[in-house]
């Protein structure tokens, strides 16, 4: 009569614990894909982030050097204007 209680309210409890697995598992399917986009959106910023600071040197490095290439034949800049990063 026991073994025949324990089966009965195991056969009872098997369509919960069933239920129970299965929304475990989406649980876990949703947390994966959670991490697997903010992982992306995180390689995609740092890539952007890298792209910009490139952008911004290059930028700097024509500024500095915009006017300087307005040279005479001496090598110097030319009198009477105003340069930026040479002399």
């Amino acid at each position: 009569m026991c073994i025949s209680a324990i089966l009965g309210g195991l056969a009872a409890a098997a369509p919960v614990a069933g239920a129970a697995a299965a929304i475990y598992g989406v649980t876990e399917a949703r947390s994966a894909r959670k991490d697997a986009a903010s992982a992306q959106r995180q390689a995609d910023t740092s890539a952007a982030q890298t792209a910009n600071a490139r952008l911004a040197q290059r930028r700097r490095a024509l500024a500095s050097n915009s006017l300087v290439t307005d040279q005479g034949t001496s090598g110097m800049a030319s009198t009477g204007r105003a340069t930026l990063g040479g002399g």
